[in-house]
């Protein structure tokens, strides 16, 4: 008996260990799947040397509850604060930088929540533990959902 207890705890342990099955897109690109799909996006700003950004990373791709309603009802995108690459949002062309002022994000890290049509439903700022974050993703899809006609 003890044998299946430890076999189940160690399958279970890797099957909770496997890589998420999602990758981060551009703004405008995650945007147009997004519209396709009928799904939120949810666009995490970031900059490379932000260690809580990539705390929250590791904690979406990891947390399997977090992983799980991230790939089944969301679009995720990157932002990255310092970056000039040319992304189009609502028509206008800018880089990732200007878009980040545009938006009036304080610093990185922070989660933003955007309609299909690239409206903001809301924003966490700030690393925040898997199940804030899980809780925050799953109160905003179901308002979503229950808007729609």
């Amino acid at each position: 008996m003890l044998r299946f207890l430890t076999l189940g705890l160690l399958l279970f342990g890797l099957s909770a260990a496997s890589p998420a099955n999602w990758s981060w897109q551009a703004i405008d690109t995650g945007l147009e799947a997004a519209a396709k799909a009928d799904r939120l996006l949810l666009l995490q700003v970031y900059a490379e040397w932000c260690h809580e950004c990539h705390k929250l990373e590791a904690d979406m791709r990891s947390n399997p509850t977090l992983a799980r309603l991230l790939q089944e009802h969301f679009v995720p995108a990157r932002l990255d604060i310092q970056s000039h690459r040319q992304v189009l949002y609502q028509g206008e062309a800018l880089s990732e930088e200007q878009l980040s002022r545009k938006l009036r994000i304080p610093g990185p890290p922070v989660l933003m929540i955007l309609s299909p049509d690239g409206k903001q439903l809301g924003r966490l700022i700030g690393y925040r533990p898997p199940d804030q974050v899980t809780g925050f993703l799953a109160q905003l899809r179901n308002k979503y959902v229950q808007s729609k006609p």
